[in-house]
């Protein structure tokens, strides 16, 4: 058994199958940096831990509001405020996430378009699930929702923003409106 203190700058394992107690860098797993972070306060971050920002650049016209599958085409990785590598996950293309890790992830769209907003839900592998999937924007051109939802390792995501019976809708590119946010939270 090795006690660890905060002056101690690495551990060497030599059974790397009873370990007991928190492993913090990703040397034991054949890496070199830092898996999670916990400070003298107690607070623990996960520096590398997934999450990505996209957005839209420009307009996305003939947008099929009405249907339940036709995703917001996000066509942005906003790089600097998402994961290394996260983009590789992202089909800016398709507005779909390949989900690169099984777990809790927080979602949060915010949409700008030209129609009132009636609801909006998370599209995973191509449909709606039937369960917490929904959120109710404020029907109003811009708004927003968040859902916490559990994803598993190579499913797809795509965010669907609903008006009834809008096939030739418009998504609006906008800074401060129109993007989304996911964020695995363990």
């Amino acid at each position: 058994n090795t006690v660890l203190s905060a002056d101690t700058p690495t551990v060497n394992f030599t059974d790397g199958l009873n370990v007991s107690g928190i492993v913090t860098a990703t040397s034991f797993r054949g890496g070199g940096s830092s898996g999670i972070t916990i400070d003298s306060s107690g607070n623990v971050t996960k520096p590398t831990s997934f999450h990505i920002l996209v957005n839209r650049s420009g307009n996305q016209t003939g947008y099929n509001a009405s249907d339940t599958t036709s995703p917001i085409i996000w066509n942005n990785v906003v790089s600097s405020q998402s994961s290394t590598g996260a983009s590789s996950n992202f089909n800016t293309s398709t507005g779909l996430l390949t989900i690169p890790v099984t777990g809790l992830y927080w979602i949060h769209a915010s949409v700008n378009a030209d129609f009132s907003n009636e609801g909006g839900w998370i599209i995973v592998d191509g449909s709606r699930p039937a369960t917490a999937s929904t959120f109710y924007p404020n029907a109003s051109a811009s708004a927003d929702g968040t859902i916490v939802y559990y994803l598993t390792a190579n499913q797809t995501l795509g965010i669907k923003w609903y008006d009834n019976g809008n096939t030739n809708a418009t998504i609006n590119a906008n800074a401060l409106h129109t993007f989304c946010r996911i964020v695995l939270l363990g």
